[in-house]
């Protein structure tokens, strides 16, 4: 079973992948997918920086986490 950081990351690229939260919305909040996944802020923040790190959302410290891009192909530019 995969660690549950890489399963909220999972979840929450699939919602941005398939345009679900699209470009430019907010991501829900870390204390919101901490109690949807029954764990920590801290796992959160795992699976937030994955996703920020392939490109897919920018965090703002103070206001939230909002997507960036949904394309995948954008991603491997980065990488």
């Amino acid at each position: 079973m995969k660690p549950k950081y890489e399963r909220i990351y999972d979840y929450l690229e699939s919602l941005i992948i398939e345009e679900k939260i699209k470009a430019g919305e907010k991501i829900p909040s870390e204390k919101e997918v901490a109690d949807m996944f029954e764990t920590t802020r801290v796992t959160v923040r795992k699976a937030l920086s994955k996703l920020e790190h392939e490109g897919l959302i920018t965090k703002l410290k103070g206001v939230g986490s909002f997507v960036t891009s949904s394309d995948p192909l954008s991603r491997k530019k980065l990488e």
